[in-house]
């Protein structure tokens, strides 16, 4: 079988049989998959904050003479 060859397809797979065994299996695993992307995304704006504020601050050192 071509999913037993490829191990994202396998883990899919696994994942598949597990949430469909039970409504509460499944929204267990809806719950965790969304705290996932709400930390991911969490991570990805404090970044992009943390990079703004970088810029800013080498703009004012700039300004200021002292780069």
């Amino acid at each position: 079988m071509p999913a037993e060859k490829n191990p994202y397809i396998e883990g899919a797979y696994q994942k598949l049989k597990v949430i469909s065994q039970s409504q509460e299996k499944r929204l267990e695993y809806e719950a965790r998959e969304k705290a996932i992307r709400v930390y991911r995304q969490g991570m990805l704006e404090a970044e992009e904050r943390g990079k703004e504020q970088i810029n800013r601050l080498n703009a004012l050192l700039i300004q200021d003479g002292r780069i």
